[in-house]
């Protein structure tokens, strides 16, 4: 996606940058603020970045990117603007990721409600609440948990999303 202030990405880092063991990879294209080019979203933060603990990937094809999710510990979707759908979390989630994600849009509905995956957004401290959960998972409890959200998120599988909505429309021309 997009590296931009409005996608969070500030709460995500800050969120990030007091646990030592944690390794940030950002995946998109950083948009510069208010079309100027001198002013980056993540100038900030070049230092945490220099560090080590944190890389940025520009856009990649699916099967890549989808690579880089199987060997994530969790894909976290921090955005602060209205999401319509979280399709990375769906994404990563069918690839057996863990995600976390803010309260903002439609990102609660992919995670299915779960609030243990779900952080207030802009709240940095609920975030990292949220990953240091996931990274404290003993590897039958992250196997379990994933396996709940792939449940969860199965409803937006190609079949069974159209399916719901045949069924809405067979029950509305039945009334």
């Amino acid at each position: 996606g997009e590296i931009k202030k409005e996608k969070g990405i500030h709460t995500l880092i800050e969120a990030v940058e007091g646990m030592p063991d944690i390794k940030l990879l950002l995946i998109g294209r950083e948009e510069s603020v208010a079309g100027k080019h001198d002013e980056r979203v993540l100038e900030q933060y070049k230092n945490f970045i220099r560090s080590g603990r944190s890389m940025v990937l520009d856009w990649m094809d699916r099967e890549e990117l989808f690579k880089y999710m199987r060997r994530a510990k969790a894909v976290i979707l921090p955005s602060e603007c209205e999401e319509t759908f979280g399709r990375v979390l769906v994404e990563a989630i069918y690839n057996g990721t863990l995600s976390i994600g803010s309260d903002r849009g439609g990102i609660p509905e992919v995670l299915g409600h779960n609030k243990e995956y779900i952080f207030r957004s802009g709240d940095a401290n609920d975030l990292r609440n949220r990953i240091d959960r996931v990274i404290n998972m003993s590897a039958s409890e992250y196997l379990e948990e994933a396996a709940k959200q792939q449940k969860a998120a199965l409803r937006f599988s190609d079949g069974e999303f159209t399916d719901n909505w045949e069924r809405f429309f067979i029950k509305q021309t039945d009334q």
